[in-house]
């Protein structure tokens, strides 16, 4: 680890949100009696790239090389604070984080935690089935504002599954009615695929590893 800076108030740090190919999201849990759970992460040492922590902790700590994944987006710039009792044994006030999102190249990797004691175990969970309460209260904003980020805000509980699925389409600034239009067939009119252009992007700009993880979302949406 590298030593702190009486200059330098944030550790700069990576952490990964990392998918498997059918869209389950692993979390590591901490040892002993702490019921928390985390994302991998881990600060950077001198002369790294934060590309380089990336794969450095996520080797250490649950054992995928970088070939095991794709990086497909990334956040930088999200801060926390240590807790008060950390920040008295330590020069910085807490962690500069850059989250990355990341897409294993297959279902359930193989993982292993032998490498660094950070974990004791970990799981793959679905989306929708990951709660702030999982994770330390001083991480949970943070942790909010990249899972928004990379995902959408989560849809409210109390509403129906139709209600959603309407507010998600009205809210995009791609699927407006001019944009979908041309790819509705009228009832009784004969579907000529050559009528459609196959390299039109206007409903979708990003990268393929992009188009993975949104085509997920949508394949769960229409299941």
């Amino acid at each position: 680890m590298d030593t702190p800076s009486p200059a330098r108030t944030w550790r700069i740090n990576a952490a990964a949100i990392i998918m498997d190919a059918d869209g389950y999201i692993l979390l590591g849990k901490d040892h002993g009696r702490n019921p928390y759970w985390h994302f991998p992460q881990g600060g950077v040492i001198k002369n790294e790239s934060i590309e380089r922590a990336l794969a450095r902790e996520v080797w250490e700590e649950v054992g995928l090389r970088p070939s095991d994944y794709t990086i497909v987006a990334r956040l930088p710039g999200l801060r926390y604070k240590y807790p008060a009792n950390h920040r008295k044994i330590t020069r910085w006030v807490g962690q500069e984080q850059t989250y990355f999102l990341v897409r294993c190249k297959t279902s359930r990797p193989k993982t292993d935690l032998h490498r660094s004691p950070e974990f004791a175990k970990i799981k793959w969970v679905l989306l929708q089935d990951i709660k702030l309460e999982m994770f330390p209260k001083f991480k949970r904003k943070v942790i909010k504002d990249a899972l928004t980020q990379f995902f959408g805000p989560p849809p409210a509980a109390n509403r129906s599954s139709a209600e959603k699925r309407v507010d998600r389409l009205a809210s995009s600034s791609t699927l407006t009615s001019h944009t979908m239009n041309r790819y509705l067939v009228p009832p009784g009119k004969k579907l000529r695929l050559k009528d459609y252009p196959t390299d039109d992007r206007s409903l979708f700009s990003g990268t393929k590893e992009e188009s993975l993880v949104e085509f997920d979302k949508l394949r769960e949406e229409l299941q």
